[in-house]
């Protein structure tokens, strides 16, 4: 736009004083400015189309480097269906890091039969969704093996053993379409009413029932139309309309209030026994209802048990539940050392009022 200005600036000016020592007439000048106003816009479009271009070029190399990688976990040739799996779910001396630096996890050991629900908890960065991500073989361990059914996961084909274990991570993935929509991606097959009998287990028909459409309500991209909490809740849906033995919880619930985080876990424990349910948790109710409880901390599993024997032998175990029976994060203090610091301070406070 600078450029056209100042041209037709100096058109003007130079054609105005030629016009002035009578070498043109003003009839010309205005032929002149009108030819150099339909040269300006060809130009203006081949410099716009030319910045289109080359953002198209570099758009394209990096698709095609996208396309060009490999795979980073590639099935045997004597891969194993897991089509028939019961989801009898077990850790043998598992260890993992990203790279050579750090453990992530280290010596990990431990059991999910059919039917249980398995929590764990730890502090922040202790290593809990980096262990349930080695189940459907996001990564790979660096040691141990993790095994479904007496089988280590390394040995099933992946699409298969994927199509067998429901994940809802802590942000699910929503895409524009209809409500409805977004729930049956967890089973394309589905029915109208198994999306609906999903939707009420999820306590997902509470607020859509209030809505003029429906199911057939329009979800923006990235479920930008709906709540932290319904969000959740789709997700939760989405899990439990696909019916895999294995379902795997990452925090569910951080965002759903009290009530409805009650409904979704009463679904839960009627479909407890088709499942085996690993929940990352980091509320006191959640924990409570688990068969087993890992304790992690640092990549290690310091303590597992059912709730109330974690109580009486984890000191650690029994300040997390103190902090979540108050309100409080897991995550405010800085380490576990600051835990039992505090776990100190409140014994000697205790000690000197008694006294």
């Amino acid at each position: 736009t600078a450029i056209t200005l100042s041209g037709t600036a100096l058109i003007l000016v130079i054609g105005g004083l030629h016009v002035l020592d009578g070498r043109i007439t003003v009839g010309t000048l205005l032929v002149v400015v009108a030819y150099l106003a339909a040269v300006y816009e060809p130009i203006s479009e081949i410099a716009r189309t030319t910045g289109l271009l080359q953002q198209a070029v570099v758009s394209a190399r990096r698709v095609r480097e996208i396309l060009g990688l490999a795979p980073e976990v590639m099935d045997a040739p004597d891969a194993v269906d897991a089509s028939n799996l019961r989801g009898h779910l077990r850790f043998e001396g598992v260890g993992f890091s990203y790279d050579d630096h750090r453990t992530v996890l280290d010596g990990i050991s431990f059991e999910a039969r059919p039917g249980e629900l398995v929590a764990i908890v730890g502090l922040t960065g202790a290593g809990k969704t980096t262990l349930v991500n080695l189940i459907p073989r996001f990564f790979e361990p660096r040691e141990g093996r993790v095994l479904i059914d007496d089988t280590d996961v390394a040995h099933f084909a992946l699409r298969s053993l994927r199509d067998r274990i429901a994940l809802v991570p802590q942000t699910p993935v929503l895409f524009s379409g209809s409500i409805a929509d977004n729930i049956r991606y967890g089973r394309l097959d589905a029915t109208d009413a198994e999306v609906e009998a999903a939707a009420r287990a999820a306590h997902v028909d509470v607020f859509v029932r209030r809505l003029p459409q429906g199911y057939d309500t329009p979800v923006a991209e990235g479920g930008a139309t709906l709540s932290g909490g319904e969000r959740q809740r789709l997700g939760i849906a989405r899990a439990l309309l696909k019916q895999a033995p294995i379902l795997i919880l990452d925090e569910p619930t951080s965002a759903i209030d009290a009530i409805s985080e009650e409904a979704v876990f009463d679904a839960l424990r009627r479909l407890r026994p088709r499942h085996t349910t690993l929940v990352i948790a980091h509320r006191l109710s959640t924990i409570r209802d688990a068969n087993r409880i890992l304790v992690l901390d640092d990549g290690r599993l310091v303590a597992q048990g059912p709730h109330e024997t974690l109580l009486a032998t984890s000191e650690l175990y029994g300040r997390m539940c103190a902090r979540l029976s108050v309100g409080r994060s897991l995550d405010e203090p800085e380490s576990v050392d600051e835990l039992l610091r505090e776990t100190a301070v409140d014994a000697t406070q205790t000690a000197g009022i008694e006294e």
